[in-house]
C-alpha cells in the first residue's frame, strides 16, 4: 500500500504505477482531443478519469 492509498486519496483496490500509465496515456490522448475540439469538454473528461481513481 502506498502512502496516498493509506490515506484514502487512492482506492487501495488500484495498483499506483499502472494508474499513473494509465493517467498519461489518458492525458495525451485528451492533449490531441483538445486540439480537434471543444477544450472545456477535454477537461471534463480528465476529471471524470481523476475522480474515477479517488476512493
Amino acid at each position: 500500500m502506498t502512502e496516498r492509498q493509506a490515506r484514502c486519496d487512492l482506492r487501495a483496490d488500484l495498483d499506483p504505477e499502472q494508474s499513473v500509465r494509465h493517467l498519461m496515456a489518458l492525458a495525451d490522448g485528451l492533449q490531441l482531443l483538445a486540439l480537434l475540439q471543444d477544450r472545456g469538454a477535454v477537461i471534463a473528461d480528465l476529471r471524470a478519469a481523476i475522480t474515477a481513481l479517488a476512493a
